[in-house]
């Protein structure tokens, strides 16, 4: 029965509501991604050392049985192999020419100086019809799609036909005076007569539907960072007690990448 130290509690805004409409009482323990080190073991599988991904739930401390265990997994060696993105030369990384949006100006710089992506720009101070047009003249082939609202509703007509939308999540939504109506993401204006005549493919997207390949996934990105091919920023909140604090920021723009609390 392994002993584990939980490190970082990884969230996000959309998990959070997600999660709020099948938690209703108060007092129960709060199963979430974390992060987490075994400090003392009797699983050989699990010696001390092992960092381990799984859900032990928001505490500093937990005992797991080795069943328990058998939804946990071990940072592993990274895959060798690309996942299965279609036909993309390995020599230019994923091929495509990558259009992005911030709430500030210095985030901006960082996703053009750090990250690499020339096309970035302030949604708060550009106009966005324009510069995506200006951008992507023939169009738009995927759209991630995790703010929802006004900035989607600009965005849909200026897909390509046939183009793909991954919907993650609609921040620009949470706080709507709706939200206690039970319509908080019919308010979002996707247009019907643009899904249509473009033909666009639009689905819900929640990670855990590939839960079977998640280490797969974990490897594979633990490898592009090795290799220095994905950059990434974090901004950590010390203390579990402070974790309102980090996701009420999040809705502020105060984070500069993944928010973690670490507890």
């Amino acid at each position: 029965m392994p002993l584990i130290n939980s490190l970082f509690a990884k969230f996000h805004s959309t998990y959070f509501i997600y999660e709020a409409l099948i938690c209703k009482n108060f007092g129960i323990l709060h199963k979430y991604l974390t992060f987490i080190e075994v400090i003392a073991s009797k699983n050989k599988d699990f010696p001390v050392g092992t960092y381990v991904v799984g859900y032990p739930g928001w505490r500093s401390h937990t005992h797991l049985t080795t069943k328990e265990l058998s939804g946990a997994n071990k940072m592993r060696s990274p895959y060798n192999k690309l996942p299965d993105f279609g036909k993309i030369p390995k020599s230019t990384g994923l091929g495509c020419n990558v259009i992005a949006f911030a709430g500030s100006d210095e985030k901006v710089s960082w996703l053009k100086d750090v990250i690499g992506i020339k096309n970035s720009f302030n949604y708060k101070t550009a106009d966005i019809r324009e510069v995506i047009k200006k951008a992507a003249p023939n169009g738009i082939n995927c759209y991630f799609d995790n703010v929802g609202g006004e900035f989607t509703a600009t965005v849909l007509p200026l897909m390509a036909d046939y183009a793909r939308i991954s919907v993650c999540g609609a921040i620009s939504t949470y706080n709507n005076e709706s939200r206690n109506t039970g319509t908080l993401f019919l308010n979002s204006p996707f247009q019907e007569g643009t899904i249509i005549g473009k033909q666009l493919k639009i689905e819900g997207f929640i990670v855990h539907r590939w839960v079977n390949r998640w280490m797969e996934g974990i490897n594979q990105l633990k490898k592009w960072i090795e290799e220095g091919k994905l950059k990434y920023e974090e901004t950590i909140t010390k203390g579990f007690e402070n974790t309102p604090k980090a996701f009420i920021e999040l809705f502020d723009g105060k984070n500069t990448g993944k928010a973690i609390v670490e507890v």
